[in-house]
């Protein structure tokens, strides 16, 4: 508990996205290095950028946008639709790579 009192609210909000990530896939990694090896199926989300709202012309609310792609070898798999559903998430494309299933995903 002593560790979670010295994190920043990010720090927080990230390791809560993690949690649920692991809940779908045993494979989560956040803005892995460029080389890194992945395991499948797998999700990666990193910042994207923030959306901050105004009064009176001054910002009084900022979250931070995450990019969250799942990858899998399964062109069916269930995981995409448990990402759709969460919280702040929406569905922006999906593509193949390398016969790589990705789909990617904005959440909040």
């Amino acid at each position: 508990m002593a560790n979670d009192q010295k994190k920043s609210p990010e720090e927080k909000r990230r390791d809560e996205l993690s949690e649920i990530f692991h809940k779908l896939v045993d494979h989560v990694y956040f803005e892995p290095p460029e080389g890194k090896k992945l395991e499948y199926p797998c999700i990666l989300y990193e910042r994207s950028s923030g959306l901050t709202n105004f009064a009176n012309n001054l910002p009084y609310m900022f979250n931070y946008r995450y990019t969250v792609t799942e990858i899998d070898r399964d062109p069916d798999s269930d995981i995409p639709s448990m990402i759709a559903k969460l919280p702040m998430c929406t569905f922006d494309r999906g593509f193949v790579s390398d016969n790589l299933y990705h789909k990617v995903f904005t959440i909040y």
